[in-house]
């Protein structure tokens, strides 16, 4: 599966590409991680832990 480019994102939403870079990096930053692929990963596991945690 492959995401859509920060220009066609910004395009969509009427805003700054910049303001979609801004974005993602501050997820990266709060995920703590520094790729989107280690971001899903992440968050896939995050969300595992929150459904086996409410089991």
């Amino acid at each position: 599966m492959q995401g859509k480019s920060n220009k066609v994102i910004a395009w969509e939403l009427s805003v700054a590409e910049s303001t979609i870079k801004a974005h993602i990096s501050a997820v990266l930053r709060k995920l703590q991680v520094t790729s989107g692929t280690q971001a899903v990963i992440t968050t896939e596991k995050i969300l595992r832990e929150l459904h086996e945690s409410k089991g």
